[in-house]
């Protein structure tokens, strides 16, 4: 079904080093139904330069400006102006395959699902990318599964998006948060009726050490993984778990939450861990808890944060509890 529109949403920031191989690929799409949002996030270089020579040759590109305020924030302002039955984020230093939208698009309408997701590769594409095998579910359940055979991927670019669906249950992404598909994409599982995953690493990731991540030190993230891990506890509070396989689900995402804080916790000495004083009321037993798993000093054991975060959140089932109250 070609009919469907896709919306492709790429967020802008000085890449001009990168963008035009991004473009190139987006352009040679088998699926060529699309609208293609470039959304120039104040750039200092000239990455609008080279956006605004794409958008003069193809008419499907829109090039729309804003000042600096994010990697979340551009996306949100290229889902405002999004009009495709379907939405796929797309980050503008990376690369997809020819055909990659059409796969996608090809599980979302066989399965009528509200999310489809991928996945990717790290350096050279595979010269023979081909789907491997597909499994179906209900959106909790299948995340469930994923993150219990650690085949778990939270990045959003790995995600096909029905567009109906973020209307319906108005899901965006948080300004100012580091690591926010970690808190976007296990909502988007959470209500998902239905949901695909696709072995198929249609999606070429690209390190390098002056990107979002590459800038992130434990110290800056850390506070940001705090502060995602609320926002997902809150989110849990509007939608309790109802049945086994959900309330499994909330304890398998709580601790993947908490392994991925311990990592993020374990390289910084006490003097780098935040003060209780310096953070919300609310991160407290998160922080302590993350302290908790991993192998910190005898002072940050002592501290007043993970003394709180061992009182109260002891294991990821009483994060879970907290969080979601006993099930009904």
């Amino acid at each position: 079904m070609n009919d469907d529109l896709i919306s492709v949403v790429i967020p802008v920031y000085n890449v001009e080093n990168y963008l035009e191989e991004c473009l190139s690929g987006v352009l040679s799409q088998t699926y060529e139904n699309l609208e293609i949002l470039l959304v120039d996030d104040g750039s200092s270089d000239s990455s609008y330069v080279v956006a605004d020579k794409f958008r003069r040759r193809d008419g499907r590109i829109q090039l729309l400006s804003r000042p600096h305020g994010g990697l979340s924030a551009a996306r949100n302002t290229g889902l405002c102006q999004a009009s495709g039955r379907f939405v796929y984020f797309m980050d503008s230093d990376d690369r997809i395959i020819p055909g990659a939208l059409e796969t996608l698009h090809s599980a979302a309408a066989a399965n009528r699902a509200d999310l489809v997701q991928g996945a990717y590769c790290i350096g050279k594409m595979p010269a023979d990318c081909r789907c491997l095998s597909q499994k179906a579910g209900k959106g909790r359940a299948l995340l469930c599964e994923l993150l219990e055979t650690e085949r778990y991927i939270p990045q959003v670019w790995s995600l096909l998006l029905r567009h109906s669906f973020l209307k319906k249950h108005g899901l965006r992404f948080e300004p100012g948060l580091i690591h926010e598909d970690e808190c976007f994409t296990p909502q988007c599982y959470w209500l998902a009726s239905r949901a695909v995953k696709l072995d198929y690493p249609f999606y070429n990731y690209r390190k390098r050490p002056d990107s979002i991540m590459g800038r992130s030190s434990p110290e800056r993230s850390l506070p940001h993984w705090l502060r995602l891990t609320c926002e997902l506890a809150e989110f849990m509070r509007k939608y309790p778990a109802s049945w086994q396989e959900d309330r499994r689900c909330c304890v398998r995402l709580f601790e993947y939450l908490s392994m991925r804080g311990a990592l993020l916790a374990e390289p910084l000495s006490p003097l780098n861990v935040p003060e209780a004083d310096d953070l919300p009321a609310e991160y407290l037993p998160v922080l302590g808890f993350f302290l908790g798993h991993c192998n910190g000093s005898r002072r940050v054991r002592n501290s007043a944060s993970f003394r709180l975060g061992r009182l109260l959140l002891s294991g990821p089932g009483k994060i879970y509890r907290s969080v979601c109250g006993s099930a009904k």
